[in-house]
């Protein structure tokens, strides 16, 4: 991601499938990635803003799993120590006691492995979901286990087991590397659940203090994704405002290439705005997101441009410019001689127009 968003490298897709797997789903893609030296300076500044605060969250959450595992192990020790000096009524509950502490060690051992599985790019990412079910299975009050499988649901877009996994991680409590409110917020909004999703998500801007700005524009854009399916079109203006004006300038100060241009959130309010009849606004978001979307010949798809054009045509038609809105349709049909362009365009919108007559 960050040598894409520093225009270090580019990126098209080539082929992607996704095949159901036991729990999971196992997910196949074939890209052509293509380098440029020259923004190598550009990349190195990013990067070293960057790794070291991954690199020292990802060691904290290690060495919090290690230092849990070697207290549990001293705990077991102990007790079995305690156990051959008991007498009958006591040793019953201490041999209790030691099998569920042992049980805890041997849940979070199952965690640090899922853990490994997760860094090697090599193992199915399905047998981490079976190990953290394995590790719930022995432990059933393991907020941390609840809350890696929620997010391993969440990966694989199973996104009503990624609600039900991060709910108990939140009512069990734990450490956690972020609040679960969160990705269950975002969750609820993949599920259809919008309501849900913008009382979590809400409650995240106003609880968490460390969000980056990158998480806080995924948290606006599921708002108003959310505030846009309840037709609460004002309030969804206003959240995709709030990543084009404040936040994307921080996140990417400099020109970036997509799918970093904030091009979807341009024709995103731009939808918004026509579902208003504000439509020389609507106009400017979406002439805004077809530039910003032709700034990269080799983007990954062409949805952006396609719906952008494909709506522009209707408020250009709704304002009486009958000649813009002719030009648009040109333009779409001249798109359609291009089997390249049509590949790319996942929504289905070209193949609809190519189907009109000139």
């Amino acid at each position: 991601i960050e040598a894409v968003t520093a225009g270090f490298m580019e990126v098209e897709v080539l082929e992607k499938k996704r095949t159901l797997v036991r729990e999971g789903v196992q997910v196949y893609v074939r890209v052509r990635c293509t380098i440029r030296p020259e923004r190598a300076d550009t990349l190195l500044r990013r990067l070293a803003e960057t790794s070291s605060v991954q690199q020292n969250a990802l060691a904290k959450s290690q060495q919090r799993l290690q230092q849990d595992q070697a207290r549990l192990t001293e705990e077991v020790e102990k007790l079995k120590g305690q156990l051959a000096h008991s007498e009958a009524g006591a040793k019953d509950r201490l041999t209790l006691d030691v099998a569920i502490r042992q049980r805890r060690l041997e849940a979070r051992e199952l965690r640090e492995k899922a853990n490994q599985t997760r860094q090697d790019f090599e193992t199915d990412r399905a047998v981490e979901v079976e190990l953290l079910s394995a590790a719930i299975a022995l432990d059933p009050l393991y907020g941390e286990a609840w809350y890696d499988r929620g997010v391993e649901y969440w990966a694989f877009e199973r996104y009503k087991l990624a609600v039900r996994d991060l709910s108990e991680a939140l009512r069990l409590g734990g450490t956690f590397p972020s609040d679960p409110r969160y990705l269950r917020g975002k969750a609820f909004v993949k599920a259809g659940q919008p309501k849900e999703g913008i009382e979590d998500l809400t409650l995240c801007l106003m609880l968490c203090k460390d969000l980056s700005v990158a998480a806080k524009i995924n948290i606006y854009e599921s708002l108003g994704g959310a505030h846009f399916y309840l037709e609460q079109f004002d309030q969804a203006i206003m959240d995709y405002t709030e990543i084009i004006d404040r936040l994307f300038p921080l996140y990417c100060p400099v020109p970036c290439r997509r799918p970093y241009s904030a091009d979807t959130y341009y024709r995103d309010r731009g939808f918004a705005y026509f579902q208003v009849n504000k439509l020389p606004l609507a106009i400017g978001d979406f002439t805004e997101a077809i530039q910003r979307a032709r700034t990269d010949p080799l983007s990954i798809d062409q949805d952006v441009e396609t719906s952008s054009l494909f709506f522009r045509v209707f408020a250009y038609a709704r304002v009486d410019k009958k000649h813009e809105a002719i030009a648009d349709l040109n333009t779409m049909k001249g798109q359609c001689q291009s089997l390249e362009h049509r590949r790319r365009n996942k929504s289905g919108l070209l193949d609809e127009i190519c189907t009109l007559p000139p």
